[in-house]
């Protein structure tokens, strides 16, 4: 086992180059070492959405939203925590994190509006959009590609 810098940077190395699964067991072996750090609890959930392990990424999210720092802005990773269940085709635990976003008063009022009315709009009236990955967030150049 190498150090944990070291393997969190490897293992971002391989994701980006394509090796996701490699990736992931590298941060396997640094999450027991230090299972509240913000960067290896993020890097493990874009690793495990390049999987489709949609349950596990939301595991790490909740875990990243769990262990913030006070002051420190959970909007981010609340919005990415709602696609995770929205991807499992949970409705519930996106809209209440889409919520916890739009209500967290760390987002300004138009990126508000605009990204996320439209979502919980659909989610509450069960018009599911043809995208649940992103809720129409796609439609307006947000993906989560580019957002991560």
């Amino acid at each position: 086992m190498g150090r944990p810098t070291q393997n969190l940077f490897e293992a971002l190395a391989l994701l980006e180059t394509g090796e996701a699964a490699k990736a992931q067991e590298l941060v396997d072996e640094v999450l027991p070492q230090s299972p509240d750090d913000p960067y290896t609890l993020f890097l493990s959930a874009r690793i495990r959405r390049s999987l489709n392990d949609y349950a596990r990424e939301a595991e790490s999210l909740k875990a990243r939203c769990h262990w913030a720092k006070a002051g420190i802005s959970t909007a981010n990773y609340r919005i990415y925590l709602g696609q995770a269940y929205a991807r499992q085709s949970l409705p519930e635990p996106a809209l209440q994190n889409y919520r916890a976003a739009l209500n967290s008063g760390q987002l300004d009022a138009k990126q508000a509006e605009s990204r996320f009315r439209m979502p919980i709009n659909s989610i509450e009236s069960k018009e599911l959009p043809e995208d649940p990955t992103g809720f129409s967030l796609c439609s307006r150049g947000i993906t989560i590609s580019n957002v991560f």
